[in-house]
């Protein structure tokens, strides 16, 4: 079954709806039909099955099936990642989601070769975020966040939150 994204702000298990790039994505690329089954998640593991019932100018209505929750990991995976030349970043946020990670920080390091001012960093975040969403249609849940870029002194500020031994 196809897994679609709808951000928390506009999750409505009321009145589900797909729109936009999603609502794009299951008319014009699956060429999805009323009648069909599809499942919706809000990425903090809330889900829902639903059935489409017909497209609404740029939307599609669905039915709502079946409502429930994914429990998030019983470990907390937080990836502090300085950032790499090119491309490299995008394939570290997609395994970093598949494998789990519940937050990325992406960090500026001593070595870190990419510089980036105030308008490239939210082009950045914003394509990383859609990278994520992207890898979190494969699994079953997704509670993803990510950080402001940070120095790798202040990732680490909160010393409590990391630890290398098993919490009881």
């Amino acid at each position: 079954m196809h897994r679609f994204y709808v951000s928390p702000e506009n999750w409505d298990p009321r009145v589900p709806a797909l729109q936009g790039s999603e609502a794009h994505h299951a008319r014009q690329v699956l060429r999805m039909k009323a009648g069909e089954r599809l499942v919706v998640f809000d990425g903090h593991g809330r889900e829902l099955t639903a059935e489409i019932v017909g497209p609404d100018g740029d939307e599609i209505r669905l039915r709502k099936l079946h409502e429930g929750e994914t429990p998030p990991l019983r470990c907390r995976i937080v990836l502090g990642q300085a950032i790499p030349k090119g491309k490299n970043m995008e394939l570290i946020v997609q395994k970093a989601v598949e494998i789990g990670a519940a937050e990325i920080a992406p960090i500026i390091s001593d070595r870190t070769v990419v510089q980036l001012d105030s308008e490239s960093t939210a082009q950045k975040q914003s394509k990383w975020q859609k990278i994520a969403i992207e890898a979190a249609k494969h699994l079953r849940s997704y509670q993803n966040s990510f950080r402001q870029r940070r120095s790798k002194v202040s990732i680490f500020a909160s010393s409590d939150r990391f630890s290398l031994t098993r919490g009881t």
